[in-house]
């Protein structure tokens, strides 16, 4: 965002948190699984947050169920979902993310797509920019992501009949020093320290974890 469209982007985005409420809690799960596995660094060749905000989007503009854009989606099924299309389906050496005027996919084809990044993702705000051009590690990332995928999917088969702890921790791992530092607030701030997650067989079917 450090660009001197970051304010229009900032206000763009906003509008679709709007009217995707299960956008941020993606976004921020997404972000986390990224930086543990070193991708979300453009610079890397990973993907920063205006690309991955924009891949989230999409995702959600092309969903073909409506409650997926409700306000209290189903979050665990989204997120596998998000890995499925990114990791299984999604072609990126053929086809390009749009999601200004209700979004779509773009063939790479087309004579409105400028350079041959693997990752082309058309900027809404510059339809001449393609913000995912620097992400040359994006096939690591669709790697990364069809694994979480595939390994999130057999942990749900396999616990599908008992009471089981948070399946995000399967790829999504929480460090020492994030627990020191929640236990940090909970002595100091009097917030109490979240307990581990426990879920009964029907919440994970109904919510995907």
């Amino acid at each position: 965002f450090n660009v001197h469209t970051g304010v229009n982007a900032a206000l763009y985005i906003k509008d679709f948190m709007e009217r995707y409420p299960s956008l941020p809690y993606l976004v921020l799960v997404l972000k986390q699984f990224l930086m543990q596995r070193d991708l979300n660094k453009v610079f890397t060749g990973g993907i920063g947050s205006y690309s991955l905000i924009m891949m989230t989007i999409s995702f959600l503009q092309q969903h073909p169920r409506e409650d997926a854009k409700s306000a209290n989606p189903n979050l665990g099924v989204l997120l596998l979902e998000f890995l499925k299309l990114y990791g299984c389906t999604f072609d990126y050496q053929t086809t390009g993310i749009r999601v200004k005027d209700g979004g779509g996919y773009i063939r790479k084809s087309e004579d409105s797509v400028r350079g041959n990044s693997l990752l082309y993702i058309e900027d809404p705000l510059n339809p001449s920019n393609d913000i995912g051009r620097s992400s040359y590690a994006a096939l690591r990332v669709k790697e990364v992501f069809n694994a979480a995928f595939l390994r999130l999917q057999d942990v749900v088969h396999r616990h599908a009949d008992t009471i089981c702890p948070s399946f995000l921790q399967h790829i999504v791992k929480v460090c020492d020093e994030v627990a020191d530092y929640r236990q940090w607030i909970s002595e100091h701030c009097g917030v109490p320290a979240p307990a581990p997650a426990v879920y009964p067989p029907h919440f994970i079917y109904a919510n995907g974890f």
